[in-house]
């Protein structure tokens, strides 16, 4: 048990050891950029639209004469605050989308360079029809993320189980990782639980290294593609003992 928590907890390290000796860091460059530029975009974009809509809910709330202001203060800084983070997670989905291409060639060559799956010259074309061929799965993936994302913030506010939903919500992220691969695999939505659940400390001992590397600002846009990396790798070993063979077909 704790040599499979290890290898997990270094999958990242192989990961950024991969990229490295494939001299791929500008897979940590670009999506840096594509990120900041999508997210501060959208808010830029929409921040008017949430600051009125948010000043019509604070004038409605006002008209309850038996509302403290504190408490209309309060309620009127949770709202900022709910819409900030919302807007932001919403941002973010977006940008995996429209980087998820650029992703799924990024494992499409760690796997090559890992002998995982055969080498051959794969156009963007190729990953971009697989990625629409896969996208049913990816959207029942995003929502379901999406709801339990949702539930696991509002159970974040009682006291004790802070830390049980801090350490899911980063297993949300590396299990959102790990799925490139398993894109790649071509793997439905029931194989891709299965494997994952399958091995459960491998993907803890990953979601517990990428939470300590979290706590260092304005790491997670770097951390997510050295994420990917070292989730394609772990794969790649664990399913050399699992009971599917991968099929591309």
């Amino acid at each position: 048990m704790w040599y499979d928590l290890k290898k997990g907890f270094m999958a990242l390290w192989e990961g950024w050891k991969l990229l490295s000796e494939m001299n791929r860091r500008v897979y940590l460059i670009f999506p840096f950029f594509l990120y900041g530029f999508i997210i501060m975009g959208g808010l830029w974009t929409f921040s008017p639209w949430m600051s009125f809509y948010i000043d019509k809910a604070t004038q409605f709330m006002s008209e309850f004469q038996f509302m403290p202001n504190f408490l209309l203060w309060l309620s009127e800084v949770m709202i900022w605050v709910l819409s900030i983070i919302f807007l932001v997670y919403a941002l973010f989905l977006l940008s995996t989308v429209i980087i998820s291409p650029f992703y799924s060639l990024m494992v499409e060559k760690v796997l090559m360079h890992l002998r995982a799956i055969p080498q051959e010259n794969i156009s963007w074309w190729e990953i971009i029809k697989r990625s629409l061929k896969m996208l049913w799965v990816s959207l029942i993936k995003a929502f379901v993320f999406f709801v339990v994302g949702i539930g696991l913030f509002v159970l974040s506010f009682i006291p004790g189980l802070n830390i049980i939903t801090s350490f899911l919500f980063v297993m949300i992220l590396v299990f959102d990782c790990v799925d490139f691969t398993f894109e790649v695999y071509l793997l439905n939505m029931r194989q891709r639980w299965s494997f994952f659940q399958g091995h459960i400390v491998e993907f803890s001992g990953m979601t517990v290294s990428m939470g300590l590397l979290l706590l260092i600002p304005g790491l997670n846009f770097i951390l997510y593609p050295i994420c990917i990396a070292g989730g394609a790798s772990l794969v790649a070993q664990l399913q050399k003992n699992a009971n599917w063979s991968p099929s591309r077909n």
